[in-house]
């Protein structure tokens, strides 16, 4: 049996060019510079294979960075919404699909008219198209509101500090309140109020951020640890404290905790998590700054490592909350074993950092604009400016236009670029994709 391996198409081309040489020998060279030709134009052709990957890389970074302007925009244009006291929408990007088609062709002529000079033409073409297909989503689930108007937890926050932003300039953004001490307050229709522990409560982050670059303060992961059960003496005639250890083994077993002696020889059931930690080094002790820190935040003299937890979560609020006693954190002189804080909502972040938003005098004078002339906010509180423009500015690195003026951060306003990012981070732990969310519009878009 004989077997005939199929021979490539540039050898079947060339086998095809050679026969036609041959039979045009008088016209040797014509054939000659003709067969080159094609030759050449074969290898282009050949090499439009490489065009595909050439193709989707800059259509995928084309995409990405559109992507991230239309979501950057779209955050700018809400608080510039809300500064008019708009409401705020947020579409979503549910997908995005794209065909590419290359096509090429080639073409060849040749005239030998009786007496007059011979005449060649080659012709060529080549193109491709690209047609993406947008899909939008807009969420109007109870579920994907609820997360916009829920306080974030203590974990959100330690979670985006733990990812490298600074942890004051997070703890200012998204904290309302750090055991007895209050952040700003603000309602939909006003400045931002300072109430009176409000200056109290920016000098924990300025002392924090302090001691951590002197080394008397670590702010970082640590161990956060639970009591499950009051203290027990067991005692090892009495079979009812028998009875009570082999209760507190079996409870040691299904809630992952631990049995430990204290300093009296009575037995707890602990449980440990790991949890964002403010501790303090030995060499503190001899610090007036980190004295300072305790004083403020009313805590313990006699620990030196405090998680941070939700402030309803607090051994301290929990235990009053069972007693009947009013909160630890409207007694200025409860002590503290942790620290709890209390998270602002998305809707509350977006409201203090759209009073940032510069205003017009046009609409200042038109009243279009809310302005709260009784209302007064420290400077410095939002670190964010959003400039307006009649004219469209050359040194924005973010802009829209919205009645008739442009609204933008200035390309060289690091700390509003730094802090619009940490507006956007802070958005997408609370808002993230919600399932469900019902696409609304599909767009094909022909490349």
């Amino acid at each position: 049996m004989n077997f005939q391996r199929k021979r490539p198409g540039c050898f079947v081309l060339m086998d095809a060019l050679n026969a036609i040489r041959n039979q045009f020998i008088p016209y040797r060279s014509v054939v000659r510079s003709t067969v080159l030709i094609c030759g050449l134009v074969s290898m282009l052709i050949l090499q439009g294979c490489q065009v595909g990957p050439a193709l989707y890389q800059s259509s995928f970074n084309d995409y990405n960075d559109a992507i991230r302007k239309t979501s950057d925009g779209q955050m700018l244009a809400n608080l510039v919404r809300m500064r008019y006291l708009e409401s705020p929408v947020f579409l979503q990007m549910a997908s995005i699909s794209t065909s590419f088609n290359l096509n090429s062709n080639v073409g060849a002529s040749a005239g030998f008219p009786e007496g007059a000079a011979n005449n060649y033409g080659l012709s060529t073409g080549a193109g491709y198209s690209e047609t993406p297909t947008i899909t939008f989503s807009l969420p109007e689930s109870r579920e994907y509101y609820g997360r916009l108007m829920a306080p974030l937890s203590a974990n959100q926050i330690t979670m985006l500090i733990e990812a490298g932003f600074k942890s004051e300039m997070v703890m200012q953004a998204a904290v309302r309140r750090i055991n007895r001490l209050e952040n700003l307050k603000i309602n939909y229709s006003s400045y931002p109020q300072a109430p009176r522990s409000y200056a109290e409560f920016r000098e924990v982050f300025a002392l924090i951020k302090k001691l951590n670059s002197e080394g008397f303060v670590e702010l970082g992961p640590g161990l956060g640890t639970s009591v499950w059960s009051t203290p027990v003496e067991i005692k090892s005639s009495d079979l009812s404290d028998v009875g009570l250890l082999a209760s507190g083994i079996l409870a040691q077993h299904t809630s992952g905790g631990e049995l430990l002696q204290n300093e009296k020889k009575e037995w707890q059931l602990h449980t440990f998590s790991r949890r964002l930690s403010i501790r303090f080094s030995p060499a503190a002790v001899d610090s007036p700054d980190a004295q300072r820190l305790r004083e403020l935040l009313n805590l313990n003299p006699d620990r030196s490592s405090f998680p941070i937890l939700d402030l309803e979560l607090t051994t301290i609020e929990k235990g009053r909350a069972y007693s009947g006693q009013s909160p630890a954190a409207l007694d200025p002189e409860a002590t503290w074993t942790e620290i709890g804080l209390q998270g602002r909502s998305m809707m509350e972040i977006m409201q203090i950092a759209s009073t940032a938003v510069e205003l017009p005098t046009e609409h200042i004078e038109e009243g279009v604009a809310f302005i709260d002339p009784s209302s007064r906010s420290d400077s410095g509180d939002v670190l964010l400016a959003i400039k307006s423009s009649k004219d469209e500015p050359s040194n924005a690195i973010l802009r829209i236009k919205y009645r008739d003026y442009w609204f933008y951060i200035e390309d060289n306003d690091l700390q509003s670029r730094e802090t619009f990012a940490l507006i956007h981070a802070l958005f997408a732990v609370t808002g993230g994709t919600v399932p469900g969310a019902n696409p609304i519009l599909t767009l094909p878009v022909g490349g």
